[in-house]
């Protein structure tokens, strides 16, 4: 599964206020500065939030699409291949709530130290492995 995982998603990425806490590459991400595409993925969710009154979903590039989910401050962010058709709405709703549940206490209190967020890269492959497994023979995914 890990090998379909590295082939479809390239990147999870989970934020709070702009801060990045978690990243799980499964591809080589040209992202030098992961604070500053951080910020950007949190200001163009608040800029759609601000402008539009609505929360970003999708952002799509030449060859990336970045699926979100944005509650509570809590960005989940997945980045795809655009040649993919991957519905991912599942798999963020599942890592969101996971996450809040086991780092809740973390993310009421000023984080500097996102060491403690890093056993979440486990549990994001467990999730993927599960749900990609689970959803592999509806046609959900395509390769």
């Amino acid at each position: 599964m890990i090998q379909v995982c590295k082939k479809m998603i390239r990147s999870v990425l989970i934020l709070h206020q702009g801060k990045c806490l978690v990243t799980q590459n499964y591809q080589t991400i040209d992202v030098d500065n992961i604070d500053l595409f951080s910020g950007f993925l949190s200001v163009a969710n608040d800029f759609a939030k601000t402008m539009l009154n609505e929360s970003l979903s999708e952002l799509h590039l030449e060859h990336t699409k970045i699926t979100y989910k944005s509650e509570n401050d809590i960005i989940v962010a997945i980045l795809t291949d655009q040649k993919y058709q991957i519905r991912l709405d599942d798999i963020l709703n599942q890592l969101y709530y996971v996450f809040i549940h086991q780092y809740a206490e973390y993310l009421s209190q000023q984080i500097v130290n996102t060491s403690v967020f890093q056993s979440f890269k486990d549990t994001i492959d467990d999730i993927l492995q599960e749900s990609l497994l689970n959803h592999s023979a509806t046609n959900h995914y395509s390769l």
